[in-house]
């Protein structure tokens, strides 16, 4: 968390972090520290007028566990979930999404939806990657 300098005084947002870190139980969580922007990955892409900030740890979740509940509360409410499914191409057309999806099995579908949702996790990058590469190709005749 950077600290600006028109907001309360660092010294306040350290105490502040200080009471948080010991009225929490801190198990599995590293406590709260302060940090100087200029040596820290954090502050590398900020402005030169934010020199210092704070490292604090809020929560913790299985996010294993996180993603079965939300695919579970998603279906609750109406959403089809299609797991070990691979997103070949979305196109925005009409308001609506159009896209084609290659199951585990290799069969392809083809779906229509209000929306999507990116649940790629860390594999976005490569979904990313293999969207713009789609593109590129498309864009060159190819």
């Amino acid at each position: 968390m950077p600290h600006m300098p028109d907001l309360r005084p660092a010294w306040f947002i350290r105490a502040g972090l200080f009471l948080y870190d010991h009225l929490a139980r801190r198990e599995l969580l590293p406590g709260s520290r302060g940090i100087v922007m200029r040596g820290h990955p954090a502050g590398a892409p900020l402005v030169e007028s934010i020199k210092r900030g704070f490292v604090y740890s809020d929560g913790w979740v299985n996010d294993a566990r996180l993603v079965v509940l939300n695919a579970l509360d998603a279906a609750e409410h109406g959403a089809t979930i299609l797991t070990r499914t691979k997103l070949l191409s979305a196109v925005r057309a009409g308001g609506e999404w159009r896209a084609q999806l290659r199951r585990a099995d290799g069969t392809t579908l083809g779906v229509r939806a209000a929306s999507i949702a990116n649940a790629a996790g860390p594999w976005v990058g490569e979904l990313l990657q293999a969207r713009w590469a789609a593109r590129r190709r498309t864009a060159c005749g190819s």
